[in-house]
């Protein structure tokens, strides 16, 4: 029988966080060259890793969910999810009706139609 003790779960877990934190900064960089380009590698983890706590605290939390929630706060500014220049962004955010995936679709989808007219 294989026994998988905490410490080693705990182990993993870090694994995989600092992957996803880097592997996203990594595609921060690729989107968003020109916003990117000055900050050094130390700040936009950082700024990674505060955009995952925020993106928790409005239930979106499956790692493409999040992915999709720092790509629009790097477009959108840090204040997305609660800046009033974004009221139909923290609206959508805040609707307890909505599961993260959802939140993530609306805001993709008004992203696409109402703010290109």
């Amino acid at each position: 029988m294989l026994v998988i003790r905490e410490s080693q779960l705990e182990t993993f877990r870090v694994q995989c966080s600092t992957h996803f934190e880097t592997s996203t900064a990594l595609r921060l960089r690729q989107m968003f060259p020109e916003k990117t380009k000055e900050m050094p590698e130390k700040t936009l983890l950082a700024d990674v890793r505060e955009g995952i706590a925020k993106a928790s605290t409005f239930g979106v939390v499956w790692d493409f969910d999040v992915r999709r929630f720092l790509e629009f706060r790097m477009q959108f500014g840090p204040g997305f999810g609660s800046s009033s220049a974004r009221d139909w962004a923290t609206n959508i955010l805040n609707d307890q009706s909505l599961d993260g995936r959802e939140k993530m679709d609306q805001i993709d989808t008004y992203g696409l139609f109402a703010l290109r007219v």
